[in-house]
């Protein structure tokens, strides 16, 4: 076998291990993005709930607060920065709202956006992947 065979076939075994990489960083990230959304918007909902509305049985949620408990709990559990970026998330967008059913029972909806750096990617000229998580409280859940 020549020299520029096996200099071939090591430069593709090398970016195939990267390739691997990549891919084990993506998948990773991504279960790590669905474990903490679903963290965050638990704890979020507790942050946001008044006290007092448990005596007269319901359950009332300040949105403002919601947002900032679901934002500050889920940046913490990330390690991220103000901008939601790190190492592995760049350009991350967390956006948290209020859905209502059809029969008017509201959902605490939570959606993260981010570009996930690749590794093998810069040699192709693919800096990063673009990721999107959104998740939604149970349905055994209502608040108002």
């Amino acid at each position: 076998m020549s020299s520029f065979k096996i200099m071939i076939i090591t430069y593709l075994a090398i970016f195939l291990v990267l390739l691997s990489v990549d891919l084990g960083i993506y998948v990773k990230a991504n279960e790590s993005v669905k474990r903490t959304l679903d963290k965050a918007i638990d704890s979020g909902i507790i942050l946001a709930t008044d006290i007092n509305d448990y005596s007269n049985g319901g359950i009332k949620l300040e949105q403002g607060e919601l947002y900032d408990g679901v934002r500050s709990i889920f940046r913490d559990n990330l390690k991220l920065d103000s901008n939601l970026s790190n190492t592995v998330y760049k350009d991350g967008k967390l956006e948290v709202r209020m859905e209502y059913r059809s029969d008017g029972a509201p959902r605490v909806v939570a959606k993260f956006t981010c570009n996930v750096v690749m590794v093998s990617g810069r040699f192709i000229g693919l800096e990063s992947r673009p990721m999107s998580v959104t998740k939604i409280t149970p349905y055994n859940s209502e608040y108002k």
